[in-house]
């Protein structure tokens, strides 16, 4: 997994996943509508993760959803 990483890091590999999850792609569409949801929405799910909250913007909201 190491090797992966430094291989994504070097530009080596692509670091983009396409994923078919409509719910979720109905999720992220409802927050591009309403941009001002968008860190109440990303804070709230750092705190169901219990993590520190810190800024947030549209591709770590979606990386805390997949991960939820």
């Amino acid at each position: 997994m190491v090797a992966e990483l430094e291989a994504i890091e070097r530009g080596d590999q692509q670091k983009t996943v396409s994923v078919w999850d409509g719910p979720l792609a109905a999720f992220i569409r409802a927050l591009e509508d309403n941009p001002d949801r968008l860190e109440e929405v990303g804070h709230a799910l750092q705190r169901e993760l219990d993590l520190d909250e810190h800024d947030v913007e549209r591709s770590e909201v979606l990386r805390l959803a997949l991960r939820l």
